[in-house]
C-alpha cells in the first residue's frame, strides 16, 4: 500500500459484488480487476461501479464505473401507500368517534357490525391521513435540497450542486439520527433489521449469475413435505373432541365477556408498520381509535360488540381467516 499512499490513489472496493473473474475450471470468483482513484482536497472521490452478468465466450465480466457524486433515485411500485409520519391522529379520533354513533349494535348481524366499523375506519384515515405514492423520488431529500437540485439542473452551477450536497447530507444526518435513536432490540429487532436493509448497500444486492437452489431441487422438497406421515390417532382424538362440543346444550357456561383493559392491552401490544389482513385495517388504525370507541357502556362500541358473547358465541368472518386487531 505504499504504492497507493506515494501517489494518492485510494482503492474503491465493494464486497457486495460479484468478482469480476470467474473461472469456469474451479467455479470460483476472484477480483484481479482493481479501481483506484485519486483525491480531492484529501478525501477520495466518489465512485461507484457495478459488476455486470457474465460475458459471452469469456470468464471476465465487464464493469460500468460511475465518478462522481450521484444521488439514489428510487423507483417505487405505483400502489397507493399511507403516510403515518404525517397523519393528524386527533382529527382521525374524532371523525371516528362521530362515526360510530351511527352504527346500530342490536339490530343488524355481527358481520354488518364489522363491515360498517371497517368503512368507518377507512372514511376517517381517508380525510386525516395522507395517501399516495411517487413513481420517482430521492430519499431523505427536503424541500430545500429539493429546490437547490432544481437551480443546479438549470444552470449547471458547481457552488449550488456543493451547497446541495450539504443540505442533504445534513438532512439525512438528522433521519440517522433520529431512527438510531429509536431502536430497541429488547422488544423486537424488526425496526433495526428494517433499517439495515434501507441502507446503501443493501439497496443493491449483488446478483447471483447461477441460483443456488434448482427447481428439480424445490420440486423434490415440495413432495417430500408432501408425503409427511399424518398421526391418526391425533386426528381422530380432535375430531372426536370437537363432536362433544358441539353436542353440549346450549344453556352452557358462556365465556366472560372481554373487558376494556383486556382490549387496550391487546392493542398495545400490537407492532406498527405491519401489513394489514382482507380487511384493509393497519394497526395504526386500531391503536389511536381513542377511548370512546372502546367503551363497552356506551353506544359507540361496534368494536367491542363483535368480541361480545351475547352473539351466540359468533365473531366477525373476516377475523376467523386472519389475526386482525388482536
Amino acid at each position: 500500500m505504499e504504492w497507493a499512499s506515494t501517489n494518492d490513489l485510494h482503492l474503491s472496493f465493494d464486497a457486495k459484488q460479484p468478482g469480476t473473474f470467474r473461472s469456469a475450471r474451479w467455479n470460483r470468483e476472484y477480483n484481479p480487476d482493481l479501481c483506484w482513484v485519486t483525491s480531492v482536497d484529501g478525501h477520495p472521490q466518489p465512485v461507484s461501479y457495478t459488476v455486470l452478468k457474465d460475458f459471452p465466450h469469456s470468464q471476465h465480466r465487464p464493469c460500468i464505473i460511475h465518478v462522481g457524486l450521484q444521488l439514489t433515485v428510487i423507483r417505487s411500485v405505483q400502489k397507493p401507500r399511507w403516510n403515518f409520519r404525517k397523519a393528524r391522529w386527533d382529527d382521525y379520533s374524532d371523525t371516528l368517534e362521530r362515526s360510530m354513533v351511527t352504527i346500530p349494535i342490536q339490530c343488524i348481524p355481527v358481520d354488518e357490525v364489522y363491515s360498517r366499523f371497517c368503512q368507518a375506519v377507512l372514511k376517517a384515515a381517508k380525510a386525516s391521513i395522507p395517501r399516495g405514492f411517487r413513481p420517482i423520488y430521492i430519499p431523505c431529500l427536503p424541500s430545500e435540497s429539493a429546490d437547490l437540485l432544481k437551480k443546479y439542473e438549470e444552470s449547471g452551477d458547481t457552488d449550488i450542486a456543493e451547497h446541495a450536497t450539504e443540505s442533504l447530507d445534513s438532512a439525512r444526518r438528522a433521519r440517522w439520527e433520529e431512527s438510531t435513536s429509536k431502536l430497541d432490540l429488547s422488544g423486537s429487532s424488526r425496526k433495526c433489521w428494517s433499517l439495515i436493509r434501507r441502507l446503501g448497500a443493501a439497496a443493491r444486492p449483488p446478483v447471483q449469475s447461477h441460483p443456488p437452489v434448482t427447481a428439480n431441487q424445490v420440486a423434490s422438497h415440495l413432495l417430500k413435505v408432501g408425503k409427511a406421515p399424518l398421526d391418526k390417532s391425533v386426528k381422530r382424538t380432535v375430531r372426536d373432541e370437537w363432536r362433544q362440543y358441539l353436542r353440549r346444550p346450549s344453556s352452557s357456561a358462556k365465556p366472560d365477556a372481554v373487558t376494556t383493559s383486556e382490549i387496550d392491552k391487546v392493542l398495545g401490544d400490537l407492532k406498527a408498520g405491519t401489513a394489514p389482513g382482507y380487511d384493509c385495517i393497519h394497526p395504526e388504525f386500531l391503536t389511536h381509535m381513542g377511548p370512546q370507541v372502546l367503551q363497552p357502556s356506551t353506544r359507540r362500541a361496534p368494536y367491542t360488540t363483535c368480541l361480545a358473547p351475547s352473539q351466540s358465541h359468533r365473531v366477525a368472518k373476516a377475523w376467523k381467516g386472519h389475526h386482525s386487531g388482536g
